[in-house]
């Protein structure tokens, strides 16, 4: 049975679009696809929902494009990695079989898959696991119809990761764990490796104390990747098989190192292809021709290009963005060419959270942040006054949803008073827990009724997923995401306006886009062009809030199913603000001086900037 392989781009992180065109232009069918192998955008750790995602995409297109059952699809393995940092795009690999053969004389690209009995917590990083990654690699060789080991030439297997619930699991039934759990994605894929390798009969079984530990111990052909959201391994193996039709043939070699030139050359004649010798450095005989004047060239065209080009350059302006739908408005102002008009070229700075923008602030790597937290913002104020001027603030309450509690799957709890006992992760930062400690406190929960940790936005929906936290006080759109894969729900939104405001509909200004008053002093003029930019993002956002949805698809993490129902906040410039708007924002700040996360009491509207 003959493979047919398509190498298709991701351009968004549920982007199913490039399989669903092979399979349009007749390529293969649906229910030809056998295994996905692909790279993700995420940041490729154990919080790494893009996977999850990912995976969700490729099974509905192949749902709704062939016939199998959604069990039957369930069961294709799809190994897919998080983190495309640098030059790597991300991307899916495809495979098919179909029911061509070809003539017995040659050899070509035959597939198997298998999936191995559930791997348990206690099994990771033991011979238990190696076993039984084991058993499946010889599935997986069964079903792609290859008898010998020496014609396998490469193993993908995703296994299972510890988490704290699967570690607490075990403990109840009497057995530990081999590692810690953030020591568990390199353990599992150690141990999925030897597996591999006992499967083909590289090695023996090892012993316990081996595995991870004898470097002599590896497999040639494996590749291993783990993740929290399985509780099996997959196995997707890949040899020559006589008779097997098609166009592919595979080999591999061993590179000793990251330049190993050779070890890539070598793989490529090991699957049949002839190459000829690759150039070397030595082939030039220490002579390098035409640099000196290929470099003068360069730089001769450079300063032309420079003076040419000098008077149209636009003023840069560097922005700190955390990547949440409250930093709307930038990427509006960027996509929609609102900054351009304005002879305005941002250069974005990418910070998680509101310190890492406070300290930019305050030391002038930026000049600006797209989304400031208010409480922290004026705690910087309180240590360098006027570091932080805001020229639009935004409205978070019941209607303008940002900010909200939700609960895990399955955990008993439909209001806040019900968290007693709770174990809750919230949003990064200290004006994000004093909010969420307020809002509990304001239910009659004191500190001691349930523990709170601090976790980055990027982790929320994973450990969710993962059920490592009962709760949690999260942001848009994770709390978006977390209530359509189904794994949380959302008990209370618009807390900071009914709690600490007193009024559900009151206007809680708790962060907005501000200006360093050094940028303001120094380019008065670039400053004002910068806020005529935002102003025009911020009133189409109001005034239009499905189209300017859009934005949010390709820079956050805003699934393309989520992205049409997340909440949106509003805008306001600074100059539109009304006296009980100023009145709120100031009852707000109040508050965190009240609970101590303010030193001192700060007067709200000599920050504010208009132009």
């Amino acid at each position: 049975m003959a493979i047919e392989v398509a190498k298709v781009e991701l351009k968004t992180v549920q982007d199913a679009s490039g399989l669903e065109a092979c399979i349009a232009r007749s390529q293969f069918a649906a229910d030809e696809v056998i295994a996905v192998i692909g790279k993700t955008e995420g940041n490729g750790g154990v919080n790494d929902f893009t996977r999850i995602l990912a995976d969700q995409a490729f099974r509905r297109a192949l749902q709704r494009h062939g016939k199998r059952s959604e069990a039957e699809i369930a069961a294709i393995p799809m190994v897919w990695s998080g983190g495309c940092d640098g030059v790597i795009t991300p991307h899916a690999t495809v495979f098919a079989r179909n029911v061509r053969t070809g003539p017995a004389s040659k050899s070509r690209l035959a597939i198997g898959t298998a999936l191995s009995a559930e791997l348990l917590p206690e099994d990771i990083g033991r011979p238990a696991m190696v076993e039984k990654v084991a058993q499946a690699v010889q599935a997986a060789m069964r079903d792609a119809g290859i008898d010998d080991a020496s014609d396998v030439h490469y193993v993908q297997t995703k296994t299972p990761l510890l988490t704290i619930d699967s570690v607490r699991e075990a403990q109840s039934r009497g057995h530990d764990v081999a590692c810690e759990v953030h020591d568990s994605m390199g353990v599992s894929n150690g141990t999925a490796a030897l597996g591999i390798a006992v499967a083909l009969g590289e090695i023996k079984l090892p012993r316990g104390e081996q595995i991870c530990k004898d470097l002599d111990l590896y497999s040639s052909v494996a590749s291993c990747s783990s993740g929290v959201e399985l509780t099996q391994a997959q196995v997707v193996l890949l040899g020559n098989k006589a008779g097997a039709g098609g166009r592919y043939r595979i080999g591999h070699a061993l590179m000793r190192d990251a330049l190993d030139l050779d070890g890539i050359y070598d793989a490529i004649r090991n699957a049949g292809l002839n190459l000829p010798a690759r150039p070397r450095a030595e082939d030039l005989d220490g002579r390098v021709t035409m640099n000196r004047y290929a470099l003068h060239l360069v730089c001769a065209l450079t300063a032309m290009a420079t003076l040419a080009t000098a008077a149209a350059a636009r003023d840069k302006v560097k922005v700190g963005v955390f990547p949440v739908s409250s930093s709307l408005p930038y990427f509006v102002a960027v996509e929609r060419g609102f900054f351009k008009e304005q002879n305005i070229e941002p250069e974005m700075v990418r910070l998680i959270g509101g310190p890492p923008n406070v300290a930019a602030m305050i030391t002038n790597q930026i000049d600006a942040s797209a989304v400031l937290v208010t409480i922290e913002g004026m705690n910087a104020n309180i240590k360098k006054p006027g570091v932080a001027m805001y020229i639009s603030v935004n409205s978070q309450n019941r209607t303008y949803q940002m900010e909200q509690f939700v609960v895990r799957k399955g955990f008993p709890a439909t209001s806040l008073k019900e968290l007693k006992g709770a174990k809750i992760m919230s949003a990064p930062g200290p004006a994000n827990v004093t909010m969420a400690k307020a809002a509990l406190a304001a239910v009659g929960l004191k500190e001691g009724d349930y523990t709170i940790d601090q976790l980055d936005m990027g982790q929320h929906v994973n450990v969710m997923q993962a059920g490592t936290f009962d709760a949690g006080y999260t942001l848009e759109p994770n709390a978006s995401t977390m209530r359509k894969l189904g794994i949380a729900t959302t008990i209370e939104a618009g807390v900071i306006a009914r709690y600490v405001l007193g009024d559900p509909d009151a206007n809680a200004f708790v962060g907005g886009c501000a200006l360093t008053s050094d940028f303001i002093k120094a380019r008065p003029a670039v400053a004002k062009r910068f806020a005529a930019g935002w102003a025009k993002a911020v009133e189409l956002i109001n005034s239009n809030p499905q189209e300017a949805r859009k934005h949010l698809l390709k820079n956050t993490f805003t699934p393309d199913d989520v992205v049409d129902t997340v909440p949106m906040i509003r805008y306001f410039m600074a100059k539109d603000l009304t006296a009980k708007d100023k009145a709120d924002y100031q009852k707000f700040i109040d508050f965190s001086v009240e609970t101590g996360t303010l030193a001192e009491k700060v007067d709200v509207i000599k920050y504010l900037q208009t132009f």
